[in-house]
């Protein structure tokens, strides 16, 4: 099952459940603290050194990762993130409920590894960065390696059934990040190993 076809069940699925479809909104294409860029073709370097940003000068705008289905909202003051009133509305629109934070500085060993290790969910993943500076490295449609940095007051949504992976900067070590959520958390995550993928449809429509 390739990316389209991923991208095609999720879409079905939201749908039949009248969800409001991510990869059809549009956010703020100009949020601070939030660029990106094509990877170089060889991604055994940025295997070896994750955390550095392996930058080229093939810059992709916040407006094509919109047409990916990724998007982005800043947030003014996000030591009150609660109280801003630009998330606020966001997190009414689109039925986030609860949250939880995260701080990156004290993850293992084994978690970076597995946040690392490319993967997708059949839900939404967002983020909203409090303190710090880290890399999500999406796929665009044709497979190629995006790296997106993403620091202190920038949220970010990825969409269901996109690949993905997450490090920590080695600008600023100290990431922490709120994750908001629908309803409770949903921890699921498909490697892209070529032996998980039958599942994400029956979690669909489960």
């Amino acid at each position: 099952m390739d990316f389209t076809e991923v991208k095609s069940v999720v879409l079905l699925f939201l749908t039949v459940f009248s969800v409001p479809c991510p990869f059809r909104m549009a956010f703020s294409p100009n949020v601070a603290n939030l660029t990106a860029w094509y990877f170089p073709d060889d991604d055994e370097i940025v295997q070896e050194k994750p955390a550095r940003p392996h930058m080229t000068d093939k810059k992709v705008s916040q407006k094509q990762l919109a047409d990916f289905g990724v998007l982005a909202a800043e947030v003014k003051q996000p030591k009150s993130w609660d109280e801003d009133t630009n998330l606020q509305e966001i997190r009414k629109n689109r039925g986030y409920q609860s949250h939880d934070t995260v701080d990156c500085s004290s993850l293992s060993d084994d978690t970076k590894v597995k946040f690392f290790t490319e993967h997708l969910h059949v839900d939404e993943e967002i983020r909203l960065i409090t303190n710090g500076i880290g890399y999500f490295d999406i796929r665009d449609p044709e497979d190629k390696w995006i790296r997106i940095r993403i620091g202190t007051g920038a949220l970010i949504i990825l969409p269901p059934g996109i690949w993905h992976r997450f490090c920590v900067s080695e600008e600023d070590g100290c990431l922490k990040a709120v994750r908001l959520f629908t309803n409770e958390p949903k921890w699921t995550a498909y490697p892209r190993d070529g032996n998980s993928l039958e599942g994400i449809a029956f979690n669909c429509y489960s």
